[in-house]
Order: C-alpha cells, then structure tokens, then sequence
C-alpha cells in the first residue's frame, strides 16, 4: 500500500485505490515534490499509469494539465505504457487545446526511443506543431528535435522537414533558430 499525505489530502492508493479519489489529487496545484512522488508510485502500476492517461484524456483543462506533468516523467520509466496511449493522447490534445499537454508529450517523444509503427503519425504531429503559429516555444523546438530523430530512420522525409524548418526561420525566437539551423544542418550532411 502507498499512502500519500500533503498538507490537508490523505489518500491510500493501491489497496483503497479508487478512480474518484485519484483524480481528485489533480484538481490542485502540485508542488515538483509531490509530481516526482506521484512519478514514482505510478511508474510501478501500470493500473494508475491507466488512470493517469485517462484523466488526461477524459479530466477538465486543469486536472489534464496536472496529471500531464506527472506523466511526462512516468513515461520516461514507462515508455511502452506512454506509447499504448499515444494515438488517443495526442487526439485528446486537439479537443482540449491544451499547450501545456502538448508541451509534456512533445518532451516524452524527445527523451525516448520512437517506436517504428508510430513514426507516421508521430511525423505528422511535429509538423502540425511547427505550422500552427500560436503554438508555443518548446512545443516548437521539442518538434525540431523530434524530427532530427525521425529523418535518421527515415531518410524520405527530409525533404518535406526542410520545407517546414525553413519556413519557420523568419518567424523563430533565438532557441528555436539555433535547434531549426542545427538540423538543417544535419539534413544538407545527409545529401538532401
């Protein structure tokens, strides 16, 4: 049994587990302390890494949000639990409009190994990503990176990835510049 205790939440999960009370946990404000003790309990039960995507999927802004933080570092534990949900996590993203979502999925895809089947679709994510001018910063340059991981496996898209990074440039803050010429770079060592 795990017991979670912060100043005025008491909650055993595990044994007294209870999607209700879960999900109450992300209707507040957490602390790095508690999203790194949540991290570590969830990592080891694949049957709250399930509820934790499902409160994404099915939680207000807020409690998406929440829960958002928390998985961005559980599915660095649990990469293949993360990307089971993939397809319906970044479904989600479009309903809610949630940049702060966007950003911690974009983070996870850049800090593990992308699965092959999800190449495609993971692509195309990027590429929205990068063509949608209110989108944010990190979202932006997490998708740079993710695409410099993604033209190593499939060399084809080279192309297409130059066209979109080069069409950014006029319009990209310092960080996403230097990630944006750093893979351009890349892209004319590749002969393209």
């Amino acid at each position: 049994m795990v017991k979670i205790s912060w100043e005025g939440y008491n909650l055993n999960l595990l044994m007294d587990f209870s999607q209700t009370a879960f999900k109450d946990i992300f209707r507040v404000r957490l602390n790095k302390s508690q999203i790194s003790e949540l991290e570590k309990i969830i990592s080891d039960s694949k049957e709250l890494f399930d509820e934790l995507v499902s409160i994404i999927i099915n939680g207000n802004k807020h409690e998406a949000f929440m829960a958002s933080w928390v998985l961005q570092y559980a599915a660095l534990r649990k990469p293949e639990w993360f990307y089971q949900y993939l397809p319906e996590l970044l479904k989600s993203i479009e309903n809610k409009s949630s940049e702060s979502v966007q950003r911690c999925i974009a983070r996870v895809l850049w800090k593990t190994i992308l699965p092959e089947k999800q190449i495609g679709l993971i692509a195309q994510k990027c590429f929205e990503w990068l063509e949608n001018k209110k989108g944010t910063i990190a979202s932006k340059a997490f998708s740079i990176q993710i695409l410099a991981k993604i033209i190593d496996h499939e060399p084809e898209l080279c192309h297409e990835v130059k066209d979109i990074t080069e069409s950014i440039l006029p319009y990209a803050s310092a960080g996403m510049t230097n990630a944006a010429e750093k893979l351009l770079k890349k892209i004319r060592k590749m002969g393209y």
